[in-house]
């Protein structure tokens, strides 16, 4: 199972960077992001199935494919934010985190808004 191979990775790279702490600190923002790209490459294979299967079900009903699209637009920019967010906590930098943690909430809300539109119209239109 991966997962077991994506634990070892994140226990060697953790305890590399407990050692290399003391004598270069500097080099464990570089662990951990070399760490963090390596476990995305072992998940990638896991993502077309996934996106297989939404897409499997969202042709099963009458929505605009268009909305599909945004959802998984939102779903990505979620993961890379937190992803690029914990990085910067990593390194002590909570404010760099926080403003991409601001950045991504900002752009969900942007590519969300026809979806919300649409669903305020559909309501409307279920009022008589």
């Amino acid at each position: 199972m991966d997962i077991f191979q994506i634990a070892i990775i994140g226990i060697v790279a953790t305890l590399l960077i407990v050692l290399i702490k003391k004598y270069n600190p500097e080099y464990q923002i570089f662990i951990a992001v070399v760490t963090g790209v390596i476990i995305l490459f072992v998940i990638y294979s896991y993502l077309g199935p996934i996106l297989q299967s939404f897409q499997s079900l969202w042709s099963k009903t009458n929505i605009d494919n268009s909305y599909f699209e945004i959802i998984l637009k939102v779903i990505v920019i979620a993961y890379i934010t937190e992803f690029g967010a914990q990085i910067c906590k990593d390194a002590g930098e909570n404010s760099i985190g926080m403003k991409i943690e601001l950045a991504g909430k900002v752009i969900i809300v942007y590519l969300s808004v026809p979806i919300v539109l649409s669903l305020i119209d559909f309501i409307i239109n279920l009022i008589p």
